[in-house]
C-alpha cells in the first residue's frame, strides 16, 4: 500500500476502532478536510464534534477493512464495522481525496445496514479482495462507464450481456440472485412494483486493476441515493458486483457541501474538468452540456428509468433496534 492508503486506513483504525480521534484527524488530514458525510461538518472540531459522543456511546467497535484500492489522488475503502457486540453493524464505502503529502483533504461516503439474510447467500462484504492486473485498469474502468452510460442511465438492459459475464456473476446486493439472470429478474421485480431506480450522474470512477468503483447519484421513485457500486473484472467482463446506497441529507443534517458537491479548490485528479462538476459516464471533460442546478449539486437530464435495486429498508439504532429508515443522525463510526 501506498501511504496515501495507509493514512486512510490508520484514520479509521487510530482515529475511531481505538478512539484516538483527535491525534488520528490532526496527524492523517492536510491543510483542509471538506466533509459530505451526513451530519458531519467540515474540519477538525467538525469530526471531533461527531466522533467525540460516537465514541462515548459505542465502547465496543470491531471495524475491518475488508478491500482498498488507489486511483491517482484517490483511494476508495469498503468497511464493515460491529459496534457493542452487534447490536449494531454497518457496511461504510469511503472515498477520500488526498494532497501533495498524501494526507487527506476531503471525504465522501455511504452508509447502510448490515443485511443477515440475502437472496445469493453472499455477504454484503465477502468474496474477492486482491487487486491483480493493474495493465488492465484503464480498459476496465472504461467497461464500467459504459456499462452504467448504456444500461443504468440509458435504459438499455438488452446490452447487459456486453459488460456482464454470462458464466458468472457473484452478486452482494443482499435483495438480488447470482448470475445475469438474476439481475434481469428483480430488474422485472421493480418495474412490476413501480419503483426502478434511475442513475441521474456518475460523480467519480476509481479504478486498480481488476476493481472499478463508481460513486452515482441515483433516483428511487421521489427520493434520491448516493451510491457506491464495487466491480471486479475478468477478462474485460464484470464477474463480481457490491454495493451500498444511502438517501441523501436534508433539513437539519445537511450541515455541509452535500453527499456531491465538491471543494472548489485545485485539484491534480481531474485536470481539466471543472472541479465543481461530476463526472459523467462518457464525458471527456470540461463543463456539462446539459445540467440542472438544485441544493448544490448538478444533475444530468439522462435517459430513462432503469431498476436496478430497492431502497433501504430498516435501519439499525445505536442500541440494535431496529428502526424505519430515516434522515435522522447516523449512529455509526465513519470518518
Amino acid at each position: 500500500m501506498t501511504t496515501k492508503l495507509d493514512n486512510a486506513i490508520a484514520l479509521y483504525m487510530e482515529g475511531i476502532r481505538d478512539g484516538n480521534a483527535r491525534e488520528a484527524i490532526t496527524k492523517y488530514t492536510g491543510d483542509r478536510y471538506i466533509q459530505h458525510s451526513t451530519g458531519v461538518r467540515d474540519g477538525v472540531e467538525g469530526f471531533l464534534d461527531f466522533f467525540g459522543p460516537f465514541l462515548e456511546r459505542t465502547p465496543d467497535r470491531d471495524i475491518q477493512v475488508v478491500r482498498a484500492i488507489e486511483d491517482g489522488d484517490f483511494v476508495f475503502v469498503h468497511v464493515s464495522q460491529s459496534l457493542n457486540g452487534g447490536t449494531a453493524k454497518w457496511i461504510t464505502t469511503d472515498m477520500f481525496d488526498t494532497d501533495e503529502n498524501d494526507r487527506i483533504i476531503e471525504h465522501w461516503d455511504v452508509i447502510a445496514e448490515w443485511v443477515d439474510d440475502t437472496v445469493s447467500g453472499h455477504s454484503q462484504i465477502d468474496g474477492a479482495n486482491e487487486v491483480t492486473d493493474l495493465h488492465l485498469t484503464e480498459s476496465n474502468k472504461a467497461v464500467v462507464a459504459d456499462f452504467i452510460d448504456a444500461v443504468l442511465m440509458n435504459g438499455q438492459g438488452e446490452r447487459s450481456a456486453e459488460f456482464i459475464s454470462t458464466e458468472t456473476y457473484i452478486q452482494h446486493n443482499p435483495q438480488v440472485a447470482d448470475g445475469i439472470d438474476g439481475v434481469g429478474a428483480f430488474m422485472a421485480q421493480m418495474a412490476e412494483a413501480g419503483t426502478p431506480m434511475i442513475y441521474k450522474y456518475v460523480f467519480k470512477i476509481l479504478g486498480q486493476g481488476n476493481f472499478v468503483v463508481s460513486y452515482c447519484l441515483a433516483q428511487i421513485g421521489d427520493e434520491d441515493y448516493a451510491v457506491f457500486d464495487i466491480f471486479r473484472l475478468q477478462d474485460g467482463l464484470i464477474v463480481e458486483h457490491w454495493d451500498n446506497m444511502e438517501p441523501l441529507p436534508r433539513g437539519e443534517m445537511l450541515v455541509n457541501r452535500g453527499k456531491f458537491c465538491r471543494h472548489h479548490g485545485p485539484s491534480r485528479s481531474i485536470a481539466g474538468r471543472h472541479a465543481g462538476w461530476p463526472q459523467r459516464a462518457g464525458h471527456t471533460g470540461g463543463e456539462p452540456r446539459d445540467r440542472t442546478t438544485g441544493a448544490g449539486v448538478v444533475t444530468w437530464r439522462r435517459g430513462r428509468p432503469l431498476p436496478t435495486r430497492a431502497p433501504a429498508r430498516d435501519r439499525v439504532s445505536s442500541s440494535g433496534a431496529p428502526e424505519p429508515a430515516r434522515r435522522g443522525r447516523r449512529t455509526n463510526g465513519d470518518p
